[in-house]
């Protein structure tokens, strides 16, 4: 089911995925206050037909885990077929290598749910401004001079899944790293490295 939005568009249009109609609901509810136009999916079929339809989309939110296809297979086609479109993912069940590779197809930033709102507007009102000054010049964030920003954001969410694991667990290595699909010595290593302390 795909659903659009007629509002005004002052601050650019958002396209919403998402499999669970109510946080989809949600989302676009508190969007259209906001002043963005939305634009709605419920899986990746019917977002990529929004995507290749005449209505300009000036940013995809999408959920990483839904039928029919990822978020993580939504981040690649965009980055391939619309380079321009930013991408936030955002997800209650992520592990770092699903934010290593959404950030390696080019997703923008991930955020965790419940979304809090008013991070989502600050987020997309910079993506979209960036979007607009940049867009002739946007390349894959895998090259030239974005690898380093590319890494370092990498870096961040992954320390940050990391804390909030340890959180989640009351500060159990054993229970963080299995919840993260990391092994002991891989836990270890990044916890060192991003200076991610215990407890």
């Amino acid at each position: 089911m795909t659903t659009v939005d007629e509002a005004p568009k002052e601050r650019g249009s958002v396209l919403l995925v998402d499999d669970d109609h109510d946080v989809l609901a949600s989302m676009a509810r508190f969007l259209r206050l906001e002043g963005f136009g939305v634009c709605m999916a419920q899986n990746m079929r019917d977002a990529v037909k929004r995507l290749n339809s005449n209505e300009s989309v000036d940013a995809v939110v999408t959920d990483l885990n839904m039928e029919g296809g990822s978020g993580i297979e939504l981040c690649a086609f965009v980055r391939c077929e619309f380079p321009s479109i930013p991408v936030i993912l955002f997800s209650g069940m992520a592990n770092t290598k699903d934010v290593v590779e959404a950030m390696q197809l080019g997703a923008e930033t991930f955020m965790e749910k419940p979304v809090a709102p008013d991070e989502l507007v600050s987020q997309l009102d910079k993506m979209i401004s960036d979007t607009a000054e940049a867009a002739p010049l946007r390349v894959t964030p895998d090259a030239g001079p974005n690898a380093n920003s590319l890494n370092q954001r990498v870096r961040e969410f992954e320390k940050f899944l990391i804390e909030q694991a340890l959180s989640s667990y009351k500060g159990s290595v054993k229970e963080a790293m299995e919840s993260l699909g990391l092994n002991r010595r891989t836990m270890n290593e990044k916890m060192s490295r991003l200076g991610v302390k215990r407890g």
